[in-house]
């Protein structure tokens, strides 16, 4: 495993020194020392190591607030401030940079390892959070359905751009507003129930499947297939609703059924719709339904003296 680096700014040129030849002892790797806030930018910033121990109160006009003010706008490194000063007044002003820890003046080495590697892994927990959020990002960004996530109490936390583009709110005014306001639910067909998300998220089996129509911020009415669970934890209950837009779907399951009961070249019901409502039609008058009905067979005499003369596009006219 390779040697946590180090860079220490101190302008005391002895304390620098014992400094340096402490954290050595402590297996540690001091890369550099500075004494001026200019200098430890520099350093930091070429030699990019895993932590920065810095004073307070240095020489020049850049103060160590200052310097890890500037160092980390520019790079993600935790810093320890190490100062004879603990007043409220300098505490407060160096509480602005982010400080992964304090360390006061006369210091001894188990307190300075301890700072040190709990410095250390604060910001690993903290970057790998940050790349997990980024990765979470990147996918609810790139996914082709909506997610919106929301509290019990219907305040929104997330919409992804699908979502976005689904309701036609955007994320800042969906957290601004509710639920209810922005994701404004309406039966898929009248035999269908509207799903309440209120009633939902007080439900013992919360998750729901199925389709309904969303009216959008611009009036609009979309046709949706939408998922809804609800992950409880001890921390707080969050649901999260996925969307997607099925108008397409809807199309081509109509373009199936279309060609599945109806002829592509006059439009009329084909042999296997009627038939299924020759069975209907069958079933009903051996019941109680005793009306009387009829089937006419119609065909076309010398059709094929049409094509051949005339050719199949002008038969299929006549067919039609």
């Amino acid at each position: 495993m390779s040697k946590k680096t180090l860079v220490v700014v101190e302008d005391e040129i002895l304390v620098a020194r014992d400094i340096k030849a402490r954290l050595t002892r402590m297996g540690y790797e001091v890369l550099a020392t500075a004494s001026r806030g200019e200098e430890a930018v520099e350093n930091v910033l070429r030699l990019r190591p895993d932590l920065v121990l810095m004073d307070i109160n240095i020489k020049g006009e850049m103060d160590g607030v200052d310097a890890a003010l500037n160092i980390r706008a520019q790079y993600d490194v935790p810093v320890i401030f190490c100062t004879a000063y603990s007043n409220t007044e300098t505490l407060q002003r160096a509480q602005v940079a982010g400080p992964y820890g304090y360390v006061l003046k006369p210091f001894d080495n188990r307190e300075m390892e301890i700072n040190i590697e709990i410095a250390l892994y604060k910001h690993a927990v903290e970057k790998d959070l940050a790349d997990t959020r980024r990765h979470l990002d990147a996918t609810l960004e790139n996914v082709s359905d909506g997610v919106i996530s929301a509290d019990m109490q219907g305040r929104i936390l997330m919409l992804n751009p699908v979502a976005e583009a689904l309701t036609g709110w955007s994320q800042d005014e969906a957290r601004a507003s509710t639920l209810t306001e922005v994701l404004r639910l309406r039966p898929f067909s009248p035999e269908d129930a509207e799903l309440d998300l209120v009633e939902l998220s007080r439900s013992l089996s919360p998750d729901r499947r199925g389709r309904q129509r969303i009216r959008n911020k611009q009036g609009g009415v979309l046709p949706v297939e939408i998922a809804v669970s609800i992950n409880r934890s001890l921390d707080a209950d969050l649901m999260v609703i996925t969307l997607r837009d099925i108008s397409q779907q809807l199309y081509y399951e109509e373009e199936i059924r279309s060609n599945a009961f109806f002829d592509p070249l006059t439009g009329l019901p084909n042999r296997t719709l009627f038939m299924d409502h020759l069975e209907i039609a069958l079933r009903r008058r051996s019941g109680s339904d005793q009306t009387l009905f009829a089937v006419m067979f119609i065909g076309l005499d010398n059709f094929s003296a049409i094509t051949s003369g005339l050719g199949h596009e002008q038969g299929d006219q006549v067919l039609r």
